[in-house]
């Protein structure tokens, strides 16, 4: 019987080269890992400094708030006439006297866009509303003028109308509100 012969060199050196092989991959695959978390830690430290800036600048601006808080000396005369200017509101409101919304999304609603409205002046009685505005085209304070006479929910008449050097005109007018059965309260 003749002996086999088995070349174990060849087999041993394939083992080695896949084992090789698979080293090298697990190296690399561990730079670039390793790589991968170094550049998100410094883009991550970025936007934390960036949070921590901002979280700095809130609270300073935190602590000015409330240094000029305590810092404001309110007149006592002062806050008594802004109370009872806010009671005397407060009771309008409670009795829904006065359709406030629908008065201004109707004037809102008629007003051109060429229109600036400076002012409304309630009447004590709240029966009457004075509309301070002014404009630089003269067709859109007659269109005003007009659409608030053909308006349902308004009697109009001009009180005052200016026509100042530089074109612009100032008027004024004095607006009685008439109330429709189906207005919305407040």
């Amino acid at each position: 019987m003749k002996p086999i012969a088995i070349n174990l060199v060849i087999k041993k050196n394939i083992r080695s080269n896949v084992f090789l092989g698979f080293v090298v991959m697990l190296v690399f695959t561990t730079l670039a890992v390793t790589l991968s978390n170094a550049v998100d830690y410094y883009a991550n430290k970025k936007v934390v400094n960036t949070y921590e800036l901002r979280l700095k600048e809130i609270n300073r601006r935190l602590k000015q708030k409330k240094t000029f808080a305590q810092n404001i000396d309110v007149n006592k005369k002062e806050y008594q006439k802004i109370k009872q200017d806010l009671s005397y509101l407060s009771g309008i409101i409670k009795k829904n006297m006065f359709p406030l919304p629908v008065v201004l999304s109707e004037i809102e609603r008629i007003k051109p866009d060429k229109i600036d409205i400076n002012e409304l002046i309630f009447s004590e009685n709240l029966k009457t509303l004075i509309i301070k505005g002014e404009s630089n085209h003269v067709g859109s304070v007659s269109l005003f003028i007009v659409d608030m006479e053909r308006s349902k929910h308004f009697d109009v008449e001009l009180s005052k109308e200016e026509i100042k050097e530089d074109k612009k005109i100032f008027f004024e007018l004095t607006a009685r509100w008439i109330s429709l059965e189906n207005d919305q309260k407040i």
